[in-house]
């Protein structure tokens, strides 16, 4: 569970694939489908992956409810399918949480080795690195610079 400094009104949209740009250093998700870049249930769209054995993610939204602030992608590759579900809800305290939890099925034996990779490095932080990133896109209006990034600049 991830706290963010903010109401439900201003951070579920957030986890959509067009305002995730704004606080996600490096997201860009490229032909999104339908054209228009509408953030609605079955909308399709890809991202480049750094892994040399799958070159794109290939994403659908599965679920979009503004009822139950929830959100579920599937994402697929050759070598594995994820799930991920997003939940928000409303502390009463003019912020909100964010449960996100990720369901990994492999295709082949290098789906799996990928799918251990990907969920060890995803929640060494449990998700922290998210929080930090989507609050400060929330005060200041930026995406978090990396610390590549300062020695860049």
């Amino acid at each position: 569970m991830i706290q963010l400094n903010d109401t439900m009104h201003k951070v579920f949209p957030l986890f959509g694939p067009i305002e995730e740009k704004r606080w996600a250093k490096g997201w860009n998700p490229t032909e999104i489908l339908p054209d228009g870049a509408v953030f609605e249930e079955n909308m399709r769209f890809k991202t480049r992956s750094d892994n040399p054995h799958e070159a794109w993610f290939y994403w659908e939204l599965l679920r979009l409810s503004n009822e139950t602030n929830e959100i579920q992608y599937s994402v697929k590759t050759p070598n594995r399918n994820w799930i991920i579900k997003i939940k928000c809800s409303e502390t009463g305290t003019g912020s909100t949480q964010a449960g996100i939890t990720y369901s990994y099925k492999a295709f082949n034996a290098l789906g799996s080795k990928l799918n251990h990779r990907a969920l060890s490095s995803m929640f060494k932080e449990d998700l922290k690195d998210w929080e930090r990133a989507i609050n400060h896109y929330l005060i200041t209006g930026q995406s978090l610079k990396t610390d590549s990034d300062t020695m860049k600049g």
